[in-house]
């Protein structure tokens, strides 16, 4: 459960975009706006990718106080703005990311509230965006993309080009099937040491069954949660002769995920969501190195401090045992019924995660600690982690899930 960026993160990226922006009078906006009174600078800031009908938009209020004495903005939760198009308007409803009260803005300082709706289905084309608080706004919108519609009588199959047909719809089914679906899941790293098996590495992907723009969506919109995921944790003895596989879990899991509803991600507390599903199991060998079991878990996950800041994150998870264990009747004894996440991190910074599970009789327990620091740090670069892992305990491999192991290794990881 990654942590979601923020207003903060946003400005801090666009420090120098909005500054010039601001003071040249920027491409991206249309409209500013100087009250006689506090001298305060209002203006929109266009989204960098293009706006789809029917989907979100999120642009961006810029707030300047070029006085020397400190103001104040404050906005109400929903505003109501207008979209101009060339043969119709539409009204809309705005979500102020601004939290009630007034909020302070330094001398010389700017802040940038997200401003969020949904534009109309039926909205194509250029379109112009009007707001009228906190004072009068205009903003041209990048151009609208109508979603692939069904080719006209007039240019049916048999009277219109095969290429036509196939440009109009094969990026709808690229955009809903895959990119609009597909999401990491787990840690993904690769990792080495210096003890047999020397690596390890492990690639997570979830995919959401539910299209957002299908009929079980708009009946029921909770089963946007519904996802098919698959995991795959490797031992590779990449040293040894001709360099084997030691062992391998495979584990797919039909799973449902609730986030909740806009946390607050500056407080002391605060509940992520929750998670629960089915999972196999299994090393994918056959006779004596057989291994396999299935389980079905619940998860939660909670934040103490600040999802903007430091914060640390307590991921506990219960699980049980479904089905025939036969090929490894007595593995409960050693994975237990259940286990614990604790991560203590920063959103950009580094990481510090904690990994345990007890078996049965608080023995042949198992203990794990993952130490990320992302690769911007010393180069702009790579969208990457250094990544060092401790593991002591049972069941490092389903194989020898029995058999106490202790291990470093180091390498890098994509997601963690």
């Amino acid at each position: 459960m990654a942590p979601p960026q923020s207003p903060k993160h946003i400005a801090t990226a666009m420090h120098a975009r909005l500054l010039a922006l601001l003071v040249l009078g920027a491409t991206l906006t249309t409209s500013a706006f100087c009250d006689n009174h506090d001298k305060t600078v209002y203006s929109l800031v266009a989204p960098t990718d293009g706006v789809t009908p029917g989907r979100p938009v999120e642009i961006q209020l810029a707030v300047l106080n070029p006085s020397p004495v400190e103001t104040s903005v404050s906005l109400p939760p929903t505003l109501t703005a207008r979209l101009v198009g060339m043969q119709k308007h539409w009204k809309v409803e705005v979500r102020s990311g601004l939290a009630a009260g007034n909020h302070a803005i330094a001398p010389g300082g700017f802040a940038l509230v997200p401003l969020a709706f949904t534009l109309p289905a039926k909205a194509a084309g250029q379109l112009v965006f009007e707001l009228d608080q906190p004072v009068p706004l205009r903003l041209v919108l990048p151009a609208a993309v109508q979603p692939v519609s069904p080719v006209p009588e007039e240019m049916s199959a048999s009277r219109a080009p095969a290429s036509m047909i196939e440009q109009r719809t094969a990026g709808k089914r690229l955009r809903n099937y895959f990119a609009d679906n597909f999401a990491p899941y787990e840690p993904i790293y690769f990792l080495y040491g210096s003890q047999a098996p020397a690596a390890k590495f492990q690639v997570s992907f979830k995919y959401r069954l539910p299209l957002d723009d299908g009929w079980l969506v708009h009946k029921l919109p909770q089963m946007r949660g519904l996802h098919l995921a698959f995991t795959q944790r490797s031992l590779w003895d990449i040293r040894g002769e001709s360099s084997p596989f030691y062992d391998s879990s495979y584990m797919p899991e039909l799973l449902y995920q609730f986030a909740a509803r806009e946390p607050d991600l500056s407080g002391t507390l605060t509940w992520l969501g929750w998670s629960g599903g089915v999972q196999h199991e299994s090393n994918g060998k056959n006779g004596a190195d057989s291994r396999s079991m299935n389980i079905a878990y619940a998860r939660t996950a909670f934040a103490l401090g600040d999802l903007d800041d430091w914060y640390l994150l307590v991921m506990p998870r219960a699980r049980t045992y479904v089905g025939d264990r036969f090929d490894n009747p007595n593995i409960a004894d050693y994975r237990g019924w259940g286990d614990l996440w604790l991560i203590l991190g920063r959103n950009d910074g580094p990481a510090l995660s904690l990994y345990g599970r007890i078996g049965r009789g608080f023995r042949h327990g198992a203990f794990q600690a993952d130490l990320t620091v992302p690769t911007s740090a010393f180069s702009g670069s790579w969208a990457s982690y250094l990544h060092i892992q401790y593991w002591s305990g049972y069941g490092e491999s389903l194989l020898r899930y029995d058999r106490r192991t202790d291990s470093v290794r180091a390498g890098f990881s994509l997601l963690r």
